[in-house]
């Protein structure tokens, strides 16, 4: 099997000829550039420097070599644009070493050395001190508010930190035909010369999510439970934002893509959910299924979305709205053992993620007890197809690349059906 029959086997819950394995597609299963420096250095990959795809959160794309060298299924499409070198400039890392970054991104530095992620429009809304790996957010558009606006301005949405794009959501595809075109035409020849299942990320936070980014998370809860009609009316207009978008993206590329990841919505703290689950019930799971009822009617692609945390509760809401594929299992999450979500939802969702814990296993471990890991996982996730193998989140500076290494030979060793 190709890569691209390989994942669409595995997603309809039958068992192709071995699991697909992730690495470096998604945002919440890539690796730092400053580990994916030390692990081109472990395998000897010469290549020209490390490119950032999410700033934010300094994720590299990982080389064609090392995607060939351990069989990746995915591919983001977001690698097929940006192909001149003047559309990339050096970056520095934390740890002194080099990257790029595509030049689209506007970015100050102060003689304190904090540096600032600036929107297409200019506004400061996030930075990154010296001392840290990450960009955080330092700008609420509605933070000077105590409720949510009425009436909604649109534009406000765009003034937050993951509004700054990543490849190819720098692009305007709503007010630029040749924005639109250009994106078609370059996922088309992707698709036509390619044999990896292709992925696509909208880029955006979920409806959680979003609303902390644009009131603060504090302001945000007092208004889950105190301004409801407002939260409705707030989530209502970024329904409407978000479907503009992808109705031109999917009319687009939607014959081309095999997986759209819709959101990051962390709905989950380490020990449980960060709200309640009838909440989530009364005000979010209807529009998740609008939006999730929409994109299927336009396309065949298998929508994934992202949440990190202890998320059992959730998950039963999220299979009646429609969710094809969820991303990415912390299993050292309370409530997140991966026998129990392989039994109780591997028949109706795909699981993406899961594979093996950063946070101890990978990061503390030995290559041996990482082999011992994956193939634990293995075991338990990959019968009966409907499993993506990808890490528990990003891998971070400072895990050993041996380990990196030795979960990829594991994944293609103990995946085979």
């Amino acid at each position: 099997m190709i890569s691209r029959e390989r994942f669409v086997c595995s997603a309809n819950h039958k068992e192709p000829d071995k699991v697909p394995i992730d690495f470096g597609t998604t945002r919440s299963g890539g690796i730092s550039a400053i580990a994916y420096n030390e692990l081109k250095k472990y395998l000897n990959i010469v290549s020209k420097k490390t490119r950032l795809f999410d700033i934010q959160q300094q994720l590299a794309y990982p080389d064609d070599e090392l995607l060939m060298k351990y069989d990746i299924d995915f591919y983001d499409v977001g690698r097929a644009f940006l192909k001149d070198e003047s559309d990339w400039r050096t970056y520095r890392l934390k740890d002194n070493t080099s990257a790029l970054i595509p030049t689209y991104h506007k970015l100050i530095t102060e003689s304190d050395g904090k540096e600032y992620l600036l929107t297409k429009n200019g506004t400061r809304v996030a930075v990154k001190p010296p001392t840290s790996y990450y960009f955080d957010q330092c700008y609420w558009p509605w933070g000077e508010n105590e409720r949510i606006p009425d009436p909604i301005n649109q534009d406000d949405f765009k003034e937050e930190i993951w509004m700054v794009p990543a490849s190819p959501n720098h692009l305007d595809y709503v007010n630029s035909k040749f924005d639109i075109d250009h994106l078609k035409q370059t996922v088309k020849k992707l698709y036509e010369t390619s044999s990896q299942a292709l992925y696509y990320d909208l880029g955006r936070p979920g409806f959680f999510e979003k609303g902390w980014y644009m009131i603060g998370a504090e302001k945000w809860f007092i208004n889950l439970i105190t301004d409801k009609p407002g939260v409705c009316r707030m989530l209502d207009a970024y329904i409407e934002n978000c479907i503009e978008w992808l109705d031109e993206i999917l009319d687009a590329i939607g014959d081309y893509i095999q997986v759209i990841r819709i959101f990051h919505d962390d709905l989950g703290t380490q020990n449980g959910p960060q709200f309640s689950p009838e909440l989530f019930k009364e005000i979010m799971a209807p529009r998740y299924k609008k939006l999730f009822d929409f994109i299927h009617s336009k396309s065949d692609v298998k929508i994934l979305n992202h949440s990190c945390g202890s998320i059992a509760d959730f998950i039963p809401y999220f299979i009646d709205a429609g969710l094809d594929m969820l991303n990415p299992l912390q299993t050292s999450c309370n409530n997140m053992d991966p026998v129990k979500l392989k039994r109780e939802y591997g028949k109706d969702l795909v699981l993406w993620g899961g594979g093996i814990d950063t946070v101890d296993e990978l990061t503390n471990g030995t290559p041996e007890k990482v082999w011992d890991k994956v193939k634990e996982r293995m075991e338990i996730l990959a019968p009966g197809g409907g499993f993506v193998f990808c890490a528990t989140h990003n891998i971070q500076p400072g895990v050993p690349p041996q380990n990196v290494a030795a979960m990829l030979e594991a994944a293609n060793e103990y995946g085979v059906y």
